[in-house]
């Protein structure tokens, strides 16, 4: 299948976030690629001519499905001239976690369901390459041509000062996307439900202009829809794994739903209504 050069984000927003939730990192790379970032090329590759703007190991570059907004993503290429693997780097400022409650969570998704590209995520007490390959708190060798939502634990480092590492890893794919990478201590949830804070969110199709469907890996108890306003557009109640939002009379943008599970765990994820 040919290689389609299309990119999406997910807009981050922070309406509804308990207030016992500590944010301790957010970045939605709206304001380009941050400064405080590392960057590393360590596979010293050519992209191809299509992917040429990825000039850097990532890229901040505009979601073209909400273009004129500000809204951008992380992108790295795996598509090379000649072929190669890639090992691209984006490591994290440091960030000191607190005692318990500690996650990390992303929005991911592979540009080209044809060639799908990997990723691992990895935790360093240092900023340099060599001394990630210890602690990988999340690998996948082909993410989700969807909007994603991740969310990992990181209460095996609680109390200490990390660093926090994305590493693209494929041999030949297309173009892998991340935004809104957020690293926060929630202490609403007791330490028994720690382990099960674990979530995925899919919405397909997306962008869609007639109903959107959802799938979540534990029963969803509740979801609901706002737009970049923070109004209120739609409450359902699933009970189930999947479900669809119906989006005739919606008007065309961007919204965000929060997907409430019935074991305690939440997740968000981007809405394009075309």
């Amino acid at each position: 299948m040919k290689r389609i050069l299309l990119v999406g984000t997910f807009i981050a927003s922070l309406n509804c976030v308990n207030a016992q939730i500590v944010s301790l990192l957010n970045e939605n790379f709206n304001a380009g690629f941050p400064p405080t970032w590392i960057r590393i090329n360590n596979d010293g590759l050519t992209p191809q001519a299509i992917v040429s703007f990825v000039n850097n190991a990532w890229v901040a570059y505009e979601d073209i499905d909400s273009t004129g907004i500000g809204d951008s993503v992380a992108v790295a290429t795996s598509y090379y001239s000649p072929a190669g693997t890639a090992d691209d780097w984006m490591i994290s400022p440091a960030i000191t976690l607190e005692g318990h409650g500690n996650f990390i969570q992303w929005d991911v998704k592979s540009q080209d369901p044809s060639y799908p590209d990997g990723y691992d995520v990895m935790v360093s007490y240092y900023p340099a390459i060599d001394s990630f390959y210890v602690d990988t708190v999340f690998s996948v060798d082909a993410e989700y041509p969807d909007w994603t939502v991740r969310t990992v634990s990181l209460d095996s480092f609680a109390n200490q000062t990390i660093y926090v590492a994305f590493r693209a890893k494929s041999t030949n794919k297309f173009l892998l996307l991340v935004d809104n990478i957020w690293v926060y201590a929630d202490t609403t949830v007791s330490v028994p439900e720690y382990a099960m804070a674990e979530t995925t969110l899919q919405a397909f199709p997306n962008p869609a202009n007639e109903f959107v469907t959802v799938s979540a890996q534990r029963p969803v108890v509740k979801a609901i829809m706002y737009d970049m306003a923070g109004k209120k557009m739609t409450t359902l109640q699933p009970g189930g794994l999947t479900f669809r939002i119906p989006l005739q009379g919606v008007n065309p943008g961007v919204y965000i739903l929060y997907v409430y599970c019935a074991d305690g765990t939440q997740g968000r994820v981007k809405i394009i209504r075309s």
